[in-house]
């Protein structure tokens, strides 16, 4: 059975090796914190796959499972709803892995990752719940 993984602690990608002055440096699939994401998908695509997370309709998300991604299988990217430019405030990336045990490795390799990277942030462990 696959399981795919939610990688929803991922707002920055592992493409981005070295550290950076900016959240806007980090990148998944190419795409950064403020960037446009009408240069990456058409309005038609955004809207097609969008939704509301949560009660706030503030923000809404847009999903995208895609085989032409490099490192990632799905992406979420999320915008102000009423940001005609649709500019990126969020942004995370999901893996699909075969079984738990390669959903665990893979987790731990991107923490220790992002840790590596965001020394001061506070990090929250949701093992419990697999």
């Amino acid at each position: 059975m696959r399981i795919i993984l939610a990688l929803t602690i991922i707002l920055f990608s592992l493409q981005s090796w070295t550290k950076a002055d900016d959240i806007r440096d980090f990148e998944i699939e190419g795409m950064s914190i403020g960037d446009s994401a009408l240069d990456y998908f058409t309005k038609k695509e955004l809207d097609k796959n969008s939704y509301l997370f949560g009660t706030d309709d503030k923000y809404i998300t847009s999903f995208f499972f895609d085989s032409k991604f490099k490192i990632y299988d799905g992406l979420e990217v999320t915008y102000l709803k009423k940001d005609k430019n649709y500019t990126i405030v969020g942004l995370s990336g999901g893996i699909t892995v075969q079984n738990i045990n390669e959903c665990k490795r893979k987790k731990n390799e991107i923490s220790q990752s992002l840790a590596s990277f965001f020394s001061q942030a506070e990090s929250l462990n949701d093992e419990g719940s697999t």
